[in-house]
């Protein structure tokens, strides 16, 4: 069977719904000729920095991605938008897959369906990103004032509001949908879609990577140090401006630091968090080590006594699972998204926003002296099986569910073939 990834864009963009398509593509390659296609808006981008692009789309081929045959020449000429569409309905493709879908019906062309269209092929959808976003007006309303008091933070939520609702309203609608995928199992406390055929995977992001091993630091227990870590995408919606506040709670209880890893997304999201580490007096109390490599990150999470991860936009969180497969506990918010972890004794959710909550559960896990005795069975359990195999073996069920196709397995692949 011949499929065609349309998103997410894997060649300017990175996060988890990068991570989480390249792995997934990676291990369905074993079972089916995989062809990605661009976003034909995206060539513009492309173009302003052409030897990154390659460089990248170079690195993706050493993941087992083919990018579409023509991805040279449109990047070397200036066709438009329905010449791309042309090309690619040439590649020799039985099925469409959008691995993350967050159009916008707006001001853009919806790549999937134009596609669809043009080929007469039947695609299906995975919301990796839509299904996080808590869009009860009223919720919405209240989190868009909390989070921020930033006007173009509260201008930009209010028109992703309308975007996201016009995108729900319409997926009934589209032609040729097959189904959809939902990575946050408890997505329906966020948004309400009216579709037939939606599947929730029961697994969903893994952990693995194909130069580090997380696994291998499990094998002997690292000396904590007094220190709390923080890492992720440095947003708004990660809560990057309430860390301090919540730091400011924690010290005057108990003397630690708190050390983040990643890069700011915006540079007025940089300057603005900064702005309130020097206003609460916490540059002694607050490390900034930007970006870090796979294995100094592991380091610095296997070594900190507790991740505090006070995240409003969250589908699963390879963030905390790394976490806990590190052997450090997590006090986050309660979120949908995160919901999957309530059961373990390793990982405190507490109300969204409640700042002083999250800190007094700090407080109590880093005065524990053996915080170990928090991890058990089930923790080490959950953590093996919620790997990429696991996590691409689910997308294949839903393909041939819907395509009754039949593919030939490759039973000699091993899930640390994955990234």
């Amino acid at each position: 069977m011949y499929i065609g990834i349309t998103g997410p864009d894997l060649l300017i963009n990175t996060g988890g719904a990068q991570v989480h398509a390249i792995n997934v593509i990676n291990i369905l390659n074993n079972y089916y000729d995989i062809v990605y296609l661009p976003d034909p808006k995206l060539y513009k981008e492309f173009r302003k920095d052409k030897n990154s692009i390659i460089e990248k789309s170079e690195e993706l081929k050493k993941y087992g991605i083919r990018i579409t045959k023509y991805f040279y020449d449109i990047l070397n000429n200036n066709y438009n938008y329905d010449e791309i569409i042309n090309m690619y309905s040439r590649e020799k493709i039985d099925f469409i897959f959008a691995l993350e879908f967050i159009e916008n019906p707006v001001f853009s062309k919806n790549f999937t369906l134009i596609l669809s269209k043009k080929m007469n092929l039947n695609f299906g959808v995975s919301l990796q990103g839509l299904s996080n976003f808590n869009l009860h007006i009223f919720n919405y309303i209240y989190s868009t004032i909390k989070l921020s008091k930033a006007f173009h933070i509260f201008l930009y939520r209010i028109y992703h509001y309308f975007n996201y609702t016009i995108i729900i309203y319409s997926l009934k609608k589209y032609r040729n949908l097959q189904f959809l995928c939902m990575i946050n199992k408890h997505y329906d406390e966020n948004i309400k879609i009216n579709f037939k055929n939606i599947n929730v995977l029961n697994i969903s992001n893994g952990i693995n990577n194909s130069n580090i091993s997380i696994f291998e630091y499990n094998k002997n227990k690292k000396e904590k140090e007094n220190k709390i870590i923080f890492f992720a995408r440095l947003i708004y919606n990660k809560g990057i401006f309430e860390l301090p506040k919540i730091m400011k709670h924690i010290i005057k209880y108990y003397n630690t630091r708190l050390i983040i890893v990643g890069k700011f997304v915006y540079e007025s999201e940089r300057k603005k968090f900064f702005k309130i580490v020097k206003r609460l007096n916490l540059e002694d109390y607050i490390v900034y080590k930007g970006f870090l490599s796979d294995d100094d990150l592991y380091k610095e999470i296997s070594t900190s006594k507790l991740m505090i991860y006070p995240s409003h936009y969250d589908s699963f969180s390879i963030t905390v699972s790394q976490s806990l497969s590190l052997n450090t506990p997590v006090v986050a918010y309660n979120i949908a998204g995160l919901k999957i972890y309530n059961n373990f004794r390793s990982v405190k959710l507490v109300k969204e926003f409640d700042y002083k909550a999250m800190a007094v559960e700090a407080i109590k896990i880093l005065n524990m002296d053996n915080a170990y005795s928090l991890f058990d069975d089930n923790v080490n359990e959950f953590i093996k099986e919620h790997n990429w195999y696991n996590v691409a073996m689910e997308y294949k069920n839903i393909i041939e569910k819907y395509n009754k196709t039949k593919v030939v397995i490759n039973d000699t692949y091993n899930m640390e073939n994955a990234i």
